[in-house]
């Protein structure tokens, strides 16, 4: 046997090897961008829900400030008037807050901002 073919068939078996090699890594790299996808995906909507639990109790704590303002502005124009109002009478707290005459000088709030909603009895 000569030299060459000895270094045809080492040359053979060696892409042989290669080819038997790379053949299962192929398909697992295949693999590896869905894994990586699901994994994304959970962690997004994981951070989401996260970020979400903190914009509700904001928006919450948003809503509790303006129902307050509301309750302060009633009992102001009730002062000044001896009388409840018929509605809001700030423009930017009537969107979100209506007024409800319970009588006797008794009123509701009841306040709407995004998913949140309150309610604010006031005897």
């Amino acid at each position: 046997m000569s030299t060459d073919d000895l270094r045809a068939q080492i040359s053979a078996v060696e892409q042989e090897i290669t080819r038997a090699s790379f053949g299962p890594m192929k398909k697992h790299r295949r693999d590896i961008p869905w894994v990586m996808i699901i994994g994304a995906l959970l962690l997004f909507i994981i951070v989401d829900r996260v970020i979400e639990s903190g914009t509700d109790s904001g928006i919450e704590t948003d809503l509790n400030h303006m129902m307050q303002q509301a309750k302060h502005e009633v009992l102001e124009y009730r002062h000044d008037y001896g009388t409840l109002p018929k509605m809001i009478h700030n423009p930017s707290l009537r969107p979100y807050i209506s007024i409800s005459d319970l009588g006797s000088n008794r009123f509701v709030l009841k306040g709407r901002l995004g998913n949140i909603k309150q309610e604010l009895i006031e005897h």
